[in-house]
């Protein structure tokens, strides 16, 4: 695997030059795709005990699509999941292994963006899914994108905040 040096300062960070397939594919892929197909079934999941079946059956998934690549450098017991509020509308928060190349998500937040009131046609409420990445500035050195994604295309909104789950969700909440 190929590396390159981004400077940020004073200090030298090693970054991958390509993502890590799996790392990828379950933040930006299998997540979503779950999702978007039926969210209250995920909403109603990730707060239970029943999550690491969902996760662990998620990353099956993405390890028979990105194995033939390589085995993952984490595993599902890394990456964190919290349930909370952004604004009145549930959220969850997954915080994913440390980022080691551009376009890695650090952070997602997936937001149910369908209101009590709304009614909801074919239990398909209505979301928002949000990554915070790592990136390189125009002058080479690292940091944050703010992302969604908006179906199947992926859009860039530019410089995010700190790495931090108040900054992320603050940065989100902006945003609904």
């Amino acid at each position: 695997m190929f590396w390159k040096k981004q400077n940020k300062g004073q200090n030298e960070v090693e970054l991958l030059s390509d993502p890590r397939p799996h790392h990828y594919m379950f933040a930006h892929i299998a997540m979503r795709k779950f999702c978007e197909s039926d969210p209250l079934q995920l909403f109603a999941l990730i707060p239970t005990e029943e999550r690491s079946h969902l996760v662990d059956f998620l990353w099956s998934k993405v390890c028979e699509n990105c194995d033939a690549e390589g085995k993952a450098d984490f595993d599902p017991g890394d990456i964190e999941f919290a349930t909370l509020r952004v604004k009145e509308y549930p959220t969850i928060l997954m915080k994913m292994p440390e980022a080691k190349a551009v376009a890695e998500a650090m952070l997602v937040a997936i937001v149910l963006t369908a209101g009590p009131d709304m009614n909801v046609e074919n239990g398909k409420p209505p979301f928002r899914y949000f990554t915070l990445e790592h990136g390189v500035s125009t002058e080479g050195g690292l940091r944050t994108v703010m992302c969604e994604w908006r179906g199947d295309s992926h859009a860039n909104m530019g410089d995010g905040p700190e790495p931090e789950a108040s900054a992320f969700l603050q940065r989100v909440e902006s945003l609904v």
